[in-house]
């Protein structure tokens, strides 16, 4: 992955078309005076984010849908690096059960179904790292706190790791509205972030449980900064509902929106792309997101006048990423396929979990 982005032309609605169920932005507008830049890099190394003190939940029990652990690292994953630490560093994650969970049942010799609290779950489907106190976080949320300032709304508590850069840094702000969408998430990490702060900051802080979706439909408010980081990764699956947010929060902004890891999935989106047409990669046999289907459907037309150049990829998947607005609740993100994965498991999983057909000996 680059570490800095080329310049982008950003795309916003002068008017919008409604493509199918899929709404596109047309027609190019001046970025100077945009409330929202894609080209936004988080992914930039500041060793102060890694010294800063963080305080976390203790560990909990691994019951329930979700719960926290920490565990000494002496490796990590820095964005598409591998690191080796000099000494160990504890990182606290929340995690939570794989998804798979709501696709598939385990069945004992006797033909019955094993109650989905059972512990054999987690061992045949590895629970997921939702969110953790990585070096990368830690470098993309102190990147996106560094900008906060007056009224500030955030999607996604986490770890609470914005917020707390966020004061550390004594940024400007008059306040700090964070919408949560998991009550779990809530009750584990409120108290021990809130109790750690002065009464003048605990004044400025207020937790909402609820989706930032139906937030930004439903108040009147205005905010000087959006920051969001509900989805879990920078999976380009993500890319049309994070330009779907955007465009609920736009109205809403009278300052600067920052998206988690925007930039870096709209990179892969684009890098992807220009993999599908070399490997001439089936994308017709899988089901896809509204972003890649897009763009599939674009490649068939092109190819019949011979294979684009790379160049032309690069800009179509562009423009497509940036272009392709759609809420996550409109599809089914684990059924799309990707080459997105933290493992060749999961990366087995999800070609026959997206392709059309059940693979077999005929195709």
């Amino acid at each position: 992955m680059e570490t800095h982005a080329p310049k982008l032309k950003l795309w916003t609605p002068k008017y919008i078309k409604i493509h199918g169920s899929v709404l596109i932005w047309r027609y190019p507008i001046n970025t100077q005076d945009s409330r929202f830049d894609p080209s936004w890099r988080d992914d930039v190394i500041e060793q102060e984010a890694i010294d800063i003190p963080l305080v976390f939940p203790e560990d909990t029990p691994p019951t329930g849908e979700i719960w926290v652990e920490s565990r000494p690292r002496l490796k990590e994953r820095l964005f598409n690096d591998d690191v080796e630490l000099e000494k160990p560093r504890r990182v606290t994650s929340i995690v939570k059960r794989s998804y798979m969970l709501n696709y598939y049942k385990i069945a004992d010799n006797q033909g019955n179904f094993i109650p989905l609290d059972d512990p054999i779950y987690n061992f045949i489907f590895q629970p997921k790292t939702w969110m953790n106190d990585s070096m990368s976080e830690r470098y993309m949320m102190f990147a996106a706190a560094k900008k906060a300032r007056g009224k500030v709304l955030v999607g996604g508590l986490g770890l609470a790791i914005y917020p707390q850069f966020v004061f550390y840094l004594q940024r400007p702000i008059q306040s700090i509205t964070i919408l949560e969408k998991n009550a779990t998430v809530i009750n584990l990490v409120r108290d021990t972030w809130i109790n750690s702060l002065s009464d003048e900051q605990r004044q400025q802080v207020n937790i909402i449980e609820g989706s930032i979706e139906d937030y930004l439909q439903e108040t009147d408010e205005s905010f000087d900064t959006i920051y969001m980081d509900t989805w879990e990764d920078a999976d380009p699956r993500f890319v049309p509902h994070l330009n779907y947010l955007v465009q609920l929060a736009l109205p809403k902004c009278t300052g600067q929106i920052q998206c988690w890891g925007y930039a870096m999935a709209v990179q892969s989106f684009v890098d992807y792309a220009v993999s599908y047409v070399k490997q001439a990669f089936p994308l017709e046999d899988y089901y896809l997101d509204p972003g890649l289907e897009r763009f599939s459907q674009w490649l068939q037309k092109a190819q019949k006048d011979g294979t684009p150049s790379e160049e032309s990829i690069k800009t179509v998947a562009r423009e497509i990423a940036l272009t392709t607005v759609k809420s996550q609740e409109a599809y089914d993100r684990h059924r799309c396929f990707t080459p997105f994965a933290v493992s060749y498991s999961d990366i087995q999983r999800n070609m026959v979990m997206s392709r059309k057909k059940p693979v077999t000996a005929e195709n």
